[in-house]
């Protein structure tokens, strides 16, 4: 694989997967009123290693699935009744 395959992320996609991957854990622990909720830590540590370490196994071994997921539902050669479940 060439670099430029590599380089399949915009600055932008980045940003924003990495606030979403944060502020998610951030909102829950928020919402359930206690910040010493370990329970939730648990959960908060736990889904941003999944998360991360999906991203970047994808993006070293399968770039081409990661920018199909990137992708807006309905963007390219989508079927019609396709479109209803996303």
């Amino acid at each position: 694989m060439s670099a430029t395959e590599h380089n399949i992320l915009s600055v932008g996609q980045i940003l924003l997967t990495s606030f979403y991957v944060l502020i998610f854990p951030i909102l829950v622990l928020f919402l359930s009123g206690d910040w010493y909720w370990l329970e939730g830590w648990i959960f908060a540590i736990w889904y941003i290693s999944v998360t991360l370490s999906t991203l970047i196994y994808l993006y070293r071994n399968d770039p081409a699935l990661l920018q199909e997921r990137f992708k807006q539902p309905g963007a390219e050669n989508e079927k019609r009744w396709d479109q209803y479940f996303l």
